[in-house]
């Protein structure tokens, strides 16, 4: 007995989605581009296909119009012998040996442990507040075993999400596996007229003001929810291409545990020149830090916890690098100075990873103890926000005028407690006995 199964068409936006030959694929759209019966469309071909497929959703409320067209477009197959439906756990099995499940990510850290597919798709990604943690701790996990895909589907609510930011990290193209789409509602052109209505959708913003949040809702470019400290269209306004000046001063946040190392270089204008961002061993990085500061530009760098050896070391190496601890107090004054540098356009920042970062940051006020903390969402990292104030506070304390000389100043960590000139001394003894990977 044969039976015939009809999937969604796709439109041609969709269809240059599909045809990528990323394995994991970022969509971040306006309302009505049709993500969703993309992913069913997907969903369904892969099942068909004997392949295993995991469909993730932030609640049960998200899950619903999924499963109901799942269930509506393949149940025929999966009345067949070797098929089966289960409502109450939310699973399609196939004769084929394809199977779908649909899981809700609330409240659930071990979501799909234990299971293997050859894809897994994320609805409404924008609205899972530990998307990051989910995907590394629970999710990415599952696709090891098959090498499998992952299609992550969402519209931005607000700037302060992990999509964002892992939609601007696969943006950036540094890792061949991850790609990102824009897809914006006019992309669709299975609705009527579409560009008639979107073209007065936008009029209608204009004249109302609230043209921030049509290009959030039809265009999928996050809208400013008030609680970033800088403000959406601030960082906007200073985000550029790197500047062709030679660097003058550098600000490096070393990693911790499953973060990045990124250094950061400003000129003499205080525009951004290249940023590099990277995970390695300690003796490698040491090495590397070496290779792209050099020994004659200022260096401020992370000296926390493990940091403070690190910065030994270089400075041993004959680095000009000034070694910088964080706490709550001096974490939050970095962060200010980097706050007024960017409201005053004294500073230009990179796109990407970077901008995200800035976008979803976030602020604590304690009402008892009067102190505030900047955040970034769960499972997020901050290291390029890092990075980008202390290069900020390497160029305002040393750097901040533009017929500076590196050779005119005398800096601080030039000189030892008995005011020997560290840089003068013979280190190659202590510097070969630093570590392997030098």
């Amino acid at each position: 007995m044969s039976v015939q199964i009809t999937l969604p068409s796709l439109h041609p936006g969709q269809q240059r989605i599909e045809d990528h030959p990323a394995r994991h694929k970022m969509l971040r759209c306006g309302r009505r581009y049709g993500k969703t019966k993309y992913g069913i469309a997907k969903a369904a071909k892969t099942a068909l296909e004997g392949g295993k497929v995991g469909w993730f959703a932030p609640t049960f409320k998200y899950t619903q119009e999924a499963w109901r067209e799942l269930v509506r477009r393949l149940r025929p197959v999966c009345e067949l012998e070797g098929g089966r439906v289960s409502e109450q756990d939310k699973r399609l099995e196939l004769p084929s040996g394809g199977l779908i499940e649909v899981w809700t990510l609330e409240g659930n850290e071990d979501v799909a442990r234990g299971r293997d597919y050859d894809l897994v798709i994320i609805d409404e990604a924008g609205l899972v507040g530990n998307l990051a943690t989910l995907w590394e701790a629970a999710i990415e996990p599952t696709l090891i075993d098959r090498e499998g895909q992952s299609l992550f589907l969402g519209t931005p609510k607000g700037a302060r999400t992990p999509f964002n930011v892992m939609f601007a990290e696969a943006e950036m193209g540094v890792d061949p596996e991850w790609a990102a789409f824009h897809g914006k509602t006019v992309d669709n052109t299975t609705i009527k007229n579409v560009v008639e209505k979107i073209a007065k959708a936008k009029l209608r913003a204009e004249r109302r003001g609230t043209l921030p949040l049509f290009y959030q809702e039809y265009e999928g470019v996050p809208a400013d929810d008030g609680s970033n400290p800088i403000g959406l269209a601030a960082i906007r306004a200073v985000v550029a291409e790197a500047s062709k000046r030679p660097t003058v001063a550098w600000g490096v946040d070393l990693a911790r545990a499953v973060d990045y190392t990124v250094v950061t270089g400003l000129d003499q204008l205080g525009q951004w020149t290249e940023q590099h961002r990277f995970q390695n061993d300690w003796g490698p990085t040491k090495r590397k830090l070496l290779d792209l500061c050099g020994t004659t530009l200022p260096v401020i760098m992370d000296s926390t916890g493990v940091g403070s050896p690190i910065v030994d070391d270089l400075q041993l190496a004959g680095m000009n690098v000034e070694g910088f601890v964080f706490s709550r107090k001096s974490r939050g004054a970095l962060i200010e100075d980097l706050i007024t540098a960017i409201h005053g356009k004294r500073i230009t920042i990179p796109g990407g990873i970077t901008q995200a970062e800035l976008e979803s940051l976030g602020i604590e006020r304690n009402s008892e103890t009067n102190f505030t903390k900047y955040t970034v969402p769960d499972g997020m990292h901050d290291d390029c926000i890092m990075s980008l104030a202390l290069a900020w506070r390497c160029f305002s304390y040393y750097a901040d005028t533009p017929d500076w000389r590196p050779e005119k100043r005398e800096l601080p960590w030039m000189q030892d407690e008995d005011g020997a000139r560290i840089l003068e001394s013979d280190a190659d003894a202590e510097f070969s006995a630093l570590g392997e990977g030098w």
